[in-house]
């Protein structure tokens, strides 16, 4: 598994309010200049899209902890170098009705100092690859 390094600056991670429904808030606020971004996911090949849903989706499931936020602030630095870990059908309806997906693919990093970061991204048949969650399971 690969090595990612934490980009995210110091002063921005004791930032981070301790209450999940705050969390929610920061990292919707922080990533909200990266809506209908596209990044390059090395380990796929392919651009992985950021929409508006994304970030929402993002932020209900990485501020469920401090690990998942930080892991969540790193999303550009994580899509780029994790690596492929699985294809899997959608289990969720969330991942059908609100992101299209066709098929659902899993990234993994180990993100220094945090953990291992689990990264999701809906493949749809339209759009392309967007992404979905991050978070760093306890």
């Amino acid at each position: 598994m690969k090595f990612v390094k934490n980009i995210v600056a110091k002063e921005i991670i004791e930032a981070i309010p301790s209450s999940i429904q705050l969390r929610r808030t920061f990292i919707k606020k922080q990533l909200s200049p990266l809506k209908d971004c596209e990044v390059f996911c090395g380990s796929l090949g392919v651009y992985v899209k950021i929409e508006n849903k994304s970030i929402v989706e993002i932020a209900e499931n990485a501020s469920v902890s401090i690990n998942s936020t930080i892991a969540a602030l790193n999303l550009l630095n994580l899509v780029r170098n994790a690596e492929f870990e699985k294809f899997y059908m959608p289990t969720s309806n969330t991942q059908i009705t609100k992101f299209g997906a066709v098929f659902i693919i899993s990234l993994k990093a180990i993100l220094m100092g945090y953990g291992i970061s689990k990264i999701l991204i809906a493949a749809t048949e339209y759009r392309g690859a967007l992404y979905y969650s991050v978070t760093i399971p306890p």
